[in-house]
This record gives structure tokens, sequence and C-alpha cells, in this order.
């Protein structure tokens, strides 16, 4: 059976910022956003609109394209 990897760790990392500073940016209140990102190290769900917020805020940070791709990938255990 295959897997869904989540990689926005190794994204951030990349990208030189921090789950702080990515929760900072997200809309609302910045200390919630924290504890969502820290408790989402691998995710078993994922919430398309915490999905969708964290993408628009990674765009917003970097002005650069990211995508769904970006930040999962699929293994199917071949």
């Amino acid at each position: 059976m295959g897997r869904i990897h989540w990689h926005l760790e190794e994204w951030l990392d990349a990208h030189n910022l921090t789950r702080y500073q990515l929760a900072q940016a997200m809309p609302g209140n910045t200390h919630s956003w924290l504890t969502t990102l820290y408790r989402m190290g691998d995710p078993k769900r994922l919430d398309l609109t915490t999905l969708a917020t964290i993408l628009h805020t990674l765009r917003e940070l970097t002005q650069e394209p990211v995508n769904v791709a970006d930040l999962l990938t699929y293994d199917d255990g071949d």
C-alpha cells in the first residue's frame, strides 16, 4: 500500500523559514497556528482549508509559486 509523505519541514528549511515565521504570517492567532503546525509533523489527516492557508501564506512569504506537490508526495511502495 502506498503512503503520502509530508514535506513542510524540508520545504521550510530549503527556503530558510521556520514554522514560527509561517505561523506569524498566517491570518488569525499565531499561537494557534504554531500549535497546529507543530502537531503536523507527520499528519495522518490534513484539513484542506489548513493546507490552502499554508500554501497561500508560503506564496506570500516567498513570492514564489507553491503547490500541493511541493508539500505532499506519494510513494506507491514499489
